[in-house]
């Protein structure tokens, strides 16, 4: 066995084409491994523990990854030796155990050291359910299904690399996986751009030399000319690469910023090559610039969105006469409502986002309007949670009045029963606080089936205590979703856009 070992380190790892030496996960082997005989550490009570030459080297070899991260550069043995105050020589075989084994890049030379790729992998396990995590990943979702492409969102790591951090494939011809973990270069991809671009010009310098490599453009370019590209990337504000590592893909990506307008990611989608013409791009550009715009607002609310991830579910649209409100829909918006089934007559219609109207009209079993209007009226919206017990036990707790959890469910003659439970809130909110609904038991959302091509682009509402709706929906992270102003009464206003053209529809 320790034969087999020496023989696998004596191979040294490949370099990469930008210039590191990189052994990944199952590389070579660790040098200088403990002896079989080595004692065991023993702690003595009253007496400082003394360390044996295995948990010296561990504890050596964090501390250099420590010094890279705290440095943020490169460093020489020289360097490494001064920091952990040993020689030369042990300093050399512990960089060369780190690099092997994947946790250190080496330049090609055999010189300076920087941070590995692996450490990436670890890092994505270690933070998984972060703030940006779970805000990005319901709005990577609505825009999949918006585009109908895969996007991803990668984040900055140390150096030159950043990492794809969330993905979601789309369900058309081009599917492209990019497995959440993947180091990716900057310089080799539309979103590492992205970061670039978004950087102040003193980050930009001390990351751009590093690693430098245009894997993805046949022959490769001088830094110069990436530079020149890049500026083009800053003004435009958001980043194109063509034939991203395969000559049949496209991406667009634009940065993601925190509150406080650092760059902490970006946003981008991929796409087969042959569509993406000019207007195409443009338009993927809007979606994601507006989906970076979401994350950032998702990520800076409090409350319980850490774990519900929040989303507008649908819009209710009550009307004394259904036929005649989904024939004016169709005419001023280009696309017609499906009508529903079951009990009280409704029409659906998608609306983005996995959003979706409901048009709801007198029952036709009771031959009777339950909503008692004399004229169509947006009449409430609910709003699609995911730990859906959770959130409204948390959401009780901090004040929100929701009533009992109640069963609903309508069995469809083509595609199968349709099965949510609902919580709605009771007081003075009126149809300005959403009902959470929680669609587990259903295979297909309503949004996923129902005719699309229209979007919902704004959606705000007036109440006497605006402060007081602001306040439960940032108990449930919704207060981006409804914009709310000082009014005399409670009323909600919703905007679709569709091939035709706009239309308002309001609390009437």
């Amino acid at each position: 066995m320790r034969l087999a070992l020496h023989n696998v380190q004596s191979q040294r790892p490949p370099p990469l084409q930008n210039g590191f030496a990189h052994a990944g996960p199952g590389g070579p082997g660790v040098r200088g491994a403990v002896p079989t005989g080595s004692r065991p550490l023993r702690r003595r009570m009253g007496r400082p523990v003394h360390r044996t030459a295995r948990v010296q080297s561990l504890d050596r070899g964090l501390a250099i990854i420590e010094a890279l991260a705290r440095e943020r550069r490169l460093l020489g043995i020289r360097e490494i030796a001064d920091e952990l105050e040993v020689s030369h020589s042990t300093a050399s075989r512990l960089a060369a155990t780190l690099r092997d084994r994947g946790f250190l890049d080496q330049e090609r030379d055999g010189g300076r050291y920087a941070l590995g790729l692996r450490l990436t992998r670890y890092a994505r396990l270690a933070v998984a359910a972060s703030a940006l995590e779970v805000a990005a990943r319901p709005v990577i979702e609505m825009l999949v299904e918006e585009l109908g492409e895969t996007v991803s969102l990668g984040i900055p790591v140390i150096g030159s690399v950043m990492v794809v951090w969330s993905e979601a494939p789309s369900e058309g011809p081009l599917r492209i996986t990019l497995e959440p973990g993947t180091v990716v270069r900057y310089t080799s991809s539309a979103a590492g751009r992205a970061i670039l671009a978004a950087m102040s010009p003193a980050e930009r310098d001390a990351v751009l030399p590093l690693g430098w490599q245009r894997r993805t453009t046949p022959g490769g370019r001088s830094l110069e000319e990436f530079v020149k590209e890049l500026a083009k990337t800053i003004v435009r504000g958001h980043a194109i690469e063509l034939a991203e590592g395969d000559p049949e893909v496209a991406s667009v990506a634009v940065a993601v910023h925190d509150d406080e307008g650092h760059v902490i990611g970006a946003l981008s989608c991929s796409m087969p090559i042959g569509s993406a013409s000019t207007p195409r791009i443009a338009s993927v550009a809007e979606a994601l610039s507006a989906g970076a715009s979401d994350i950032a607002a998702r990520r800076a609310r409090p409350g319980l969105h850490r774990w519900s991830i929040p989303a507008i579910d649908s819009i209710s649209y009550w009307t004394p006469d259904l036929e005649p409100v989904i024939d004016e829909l169709e005419e001023r918006l280009g696309v017609r409502p499906a009508r529903g089934e079951g009990g009280r007559g409704t029409a659906v219609l998608s609306i983005g986002g996995g959003s979706y109207l409901l048009v709801i009209g007198p029952d036709t079993e009771l031959d009777a309007d339950p909503s008692g209007l004399d004229h169509p009226s947006l009449r409430g919206w609910s709003a699609r949670v995911r730990n859906f017990d959770q959130c409204v036990e948390a959401a009780r707790a901090a004040g929100a009045d929701f009533g009992p959890v109640r069963r609903a469910g309508v069995d469809r003659t083509d595609r199968g029963s349709l099965r949510w439970r609902v919580a709605a809130i009771d007081g003075p909110l009126g149809d300005l606080f959403p009902r959470l609904v929680d669609w587990s038991e259903t295979e297909e959302h309503p949004a996923a089936t129902s005719p699309g091509g229209v979007k919902l682009v704004a959606f705000r509402g007036e109440h006497p205590e605006p402060e007081l709706i602001r306040s439960q929906l940032d108990v449930l992270g919704l207060a981006a979703d409804l914009e709310v102003t000082r009014g005399p009464e409670p009323r909600l206003w919703a905007t679709l856009e569709g091939p035709n053209g706009r239309v308002e529809l309001s609390t009437s």
